[in-house]
C-alpha cells in the first residue's frame, strides 16, 4: 500500500533540498508545485483535487494549495506505508507548520482555497513571510 507524505516550503531551495534527500533516500516518485503549476492545473481539477486524489484529506490539500497560492512550493512523494516512518522526516527540514501557518490564515478570515484566486505577486509573498518569521 502506498501513501503521500507532502510538505510546503516557502522558499524553492529548500524544497529543492528536499527532492535532493528524497532522491538520496531512494524516491524518484516525487512532484513538487509551485504557484506556477498549481494555476495551470486549475483547468485540469486543479492541485486540490490532485492531492485528494493521491491520499491528502480534503482539508489538508486545501491548506496546501493555499500555501501554493501565497508562493510556497509543495513537495509531496508516493512511498510504501513502510517507508513513511523512514522517508517523511526527510521532507520534515525547513518545511511550513501547516497546522500553526494555516491557524493563521483562518485567524485573519481565510477558510479554504478558491481557485480563482491570483497567486501572490513578489511583493505579497515577502509580507507574508515576514508574518511567519516567529512561527
Amino acid at each position: 500500500m502506498t501513501v503521500t507524505i507532502s510538505r510546503l516550503y516557502d522558499n524553492y531551495s529548500d524544497a529543492q533540498r528536499a527532492v535532493e534527500r528524497l532522491e538520496a533516500g531512494g524516491v524518484h516518485g516525487w512532484l513538487a508545485a509551485t504557484a506556477v503549476g498549481a494555476a495551470a492545473g486549475a483547468a485540469t481539477g486543479g492541485i486540490v483535487g490532485a492531492l485528494t486524489q493521491a491520499g491528502v484529506s480534503e482539508d489538508d490539500a486545501h491548506s496546501y494549495a493555499e500555501g501554493i497560492r501565497r508562493g510556497g512550493t509543495l513537495v509531496s512523494a508516493r512511498v510504501s506505508e513502510s517507508d513513511r516512518s523512514r522517508l517523511a522526516p526527510l521532507l520534515d527540514e525547513s518545511s511550513v507548520n501547516m497546522r500553526d501557518r494555516t491557524a493563521a490564515w483562518q485567524k485573519a478570515g481565510w477558510k479554504s482555497f478558491d481557485p480563482t484566486g491570483q497567486p501572490y505577486g513578489a511583493d505579497e509573498v515577502r509580507r507574508e513571510r515576514q508574518l511567519y518569521t516567529g512561527l
